[in-house]
């Protein structure tokens, strides 16, 4: 029979919580990773992290909106994907997709926005697939804070812990 003292008891216990503490931070550290692979090469749309900027923010007399510290941590939150092609987008009140009518301005084909469900829906292909670990989906969403005169962005939970396809982003038109 081996004897240990209280230190060596207490050292043991400290390890373990030791060991605990680095498994619980490399629990968090894998659940906060996002992986994107770039699924087709047909589009150019950049992945950059949000900025805190938001034109709206800045007009504010003397920049006041910018002194409202939860509206600037919400706007960084998460990624822009950048839309390559400029366009302008009528939509004539109609359900079927028909009624949403897009001019490409800047850009060659394949152009990334279609009208995919009518109702006024504009969708985005991404060229991307996203993964992250098990039991972490990914909020797809528009930019928070960002308002577009005439549209509204949708949003949509994406299962990126086993999807084997892109998504897609979509936004209304029309007046609301």
């Amino acid at each position: 029979m081996s004897r240990t003292s209280g230190t060596d008891r207490n050292k043991t216990k400290s390890r373990r919580a030791g060991d605990q503490k680095r498994e619980r931070l490399v629990s968090v550290i894998q659940a906060s990773s996002l992986i994107a692979y770039r699924a087709t090469w047909w589009t150019p749309m950049r992945i950059i992290r949000a900025s805190a900027a938001r034109s709206w923010m800045e007009a504010t007399g003397e920049h006041f909106a910018n002194r409202c510290l939860p509206l600037l941590i919400a706007n960084q939150a998460g990624w822009f994907i950048l839309n390559s092609h400029s366009l302008y987008v009528t939509w004539d009140g109609g359900d079927d997709a028909s009624s949403l009518h897009i001019e490409y301005l800047l850009g060659s084909k394949p152009y990334p926005a279609v009208s995919h469900f009518g109702y006024g829906i504009l969708t985005w292909n991404i060229p991307y697939l996203f993964r992250t670990p098990p039991g972490v989906n990914l909020l797809v969403r528009g930019p928070t804070n960002f308002p577009k005169d005439g549209s509204y962005p949708l949003e949509g939970m994406v299962e990126t812990d086993w999807s084997m396809a892109t998504n897609t982003g979509q936004r209304t038109v029309g007046s609301f």
